[in-house]
């Protein structure tokens, strides 16, 4: 006969085999349509379906405007690997052509004719690392096509590493940066601390993007960053910014626009005098740096709250022909030159970027989200 306690171990042990089960069962699932979703947009590709549905959901010209970062050796970080790039610019090629913010602004200055149907391809950077110099200019070279680069010439002057790289990862350093800004900020709520080398991070980020003015924002970080030397830290190499000439030497596939003089969020800017600057201030050192124009503006992080009505006429009052966002979606010649959306581009499968604008991802992503909710009730 079974005693209460060997009753209720028995039965503590059965909840979690039980539970065991579940969450096995879940994780099996999660796998299956991992693999079910892989195939599927494979499939549509190989076959040409996914091109045509995108033909017909994108009826006339269309301009597709990719927000990349940089192009590495390997997969890393916001990177995409230089196989997968040369991958994406045959796609691109393949479904329509590549063109220019030139093309899609109407800022060529001639009428010109009337573009045939189809997609068009338009390669963004944002930040201006120097990977996108070393990696992915002789690939544009090769396929004789042309990207925009957006940088933040302040941080070239001094060098940076964004602060939010040097943030990530499990390094002693990292870990004593974040614990640093976790002290010196006065956090209103301040992130937990966890043992882990993303979430951690992450929620740190979110907090001194929220909570520290962009005002003070260069500043602040210089003070954390003054306090651990970076020197050691080849790890962070590949996150360094290019430099004035290395830009200048790409200048035949490389049009360089501005992100900023420091990366400011300029929705979250609370004097409108210091966003103004940082506008004025970053094109005028574009130019005096390369000895061009600088036409084409991209807003930090980019989403629909870090951009207005008052942003858009400074941007216009500067001379500034075109604004790129980090909102997803395509984009039509005539259309607000200065708030033109993007599809954000890491590691993205081609054949996940063809369902995506097949328009057929974001559907099947919905279905499995309401299979998941429905097997955890």
């Amino acid at each position: 006969m079974m005693c209460e306690a060997d009753r209720q171990t028995d039965l503590t042990s059965s909840a979690g085999q039980v539970g065991g089960r579940i969450r096995c069962r879940g994780s099996r699932l999660g796998r299956g349509l991992m693999k079910l979703r892989s195939g599927t947009f494979s499939a549509m590709y190989n076959t040409g379906l996914a091109k045509f549905l995108a033909a017909r959901r994108y009826r006339g010209t269309h301009y597709v405007v990719l927000a990349y970062h940089g192009v590495s050796e390997h997969a890393q970080a916001l990177f995409t690997s230089k196989d997968l790039f040369e991958r994406h610019l045959q796609f691109f090629k393949n479904w329509g052509k590549v063109a220019t913010l030139d093309e899609l602004g109407g800022c060529a200055g001639e009428q010109q004719a009337r573009p045939m149907p189809g997609l068009r391809f338009v390669i963004t950077f944002d930040d201006g690392y120097a990977n996108v110099v070393r990696n992915a200019v002789p690939l544009l070279r090769k396929y004789g096509v042309k990207a925009i680069v957006y940088v933040n010439p302040g941080w070239i002057e001094r060098a940076v590493i964004p602060w939010w790289f040097q943030l990530t990862g499990s390094s002693a350093r990292a870990q004593e940066l974040r614990c640093l800004a976790n002290e010196k900020c006065q956090f209103q709520q301040r992130p937990t601390v966890i043992d882990d080398s993303v979430s951690w991070p992450a929620a740190l980020i979110k907090a001194i993007l929220t909570q520290v003015p962009q005002e003070q924002m260069d500043a602040w970080w210089s003070s954390i960053e003054s306090q651990y030397a970076l020197s050691g830290e080849s790890q962070l190499g590949c996150f360094r910014l290019a430099t004035w000439t290395e830009l200048a030497s790409a200048g035949d596939v490389l049009e360089v626009g501005s992100h900023t003089q420091t990366h400011c969020i300029l929705g979250l800017c609370r004097d409108p005098e210091f966003a103004r600057l940082q506008i004025s201030t970053a094109k005028q050192a574009i130019e005096a740096r390369l000895g061009k124009a600088c036409r084409h503006f991209a807003y930090p992080r980019g989403e629909t709250g870090d951009y207005n009505g008052q942003t858009r006429q400074m941007l216009a009052a500067a001379g500034h022909q075109t604004a790129v966002t980090c909102c997803v979606g395509a984009a039509r010649a005539g259309e607000d030159p200065l708030a033109i959306p993007r599809f954000f581009v890491s590691e993205t499968p081609v054949a996940e970027l063809a369902a995506q604008l097949a328009g057929f991802a974001a559907q099947w992503d919905n279905a499995v989200q309401t299979i998941k909710d429905r097997v955890k009730r």
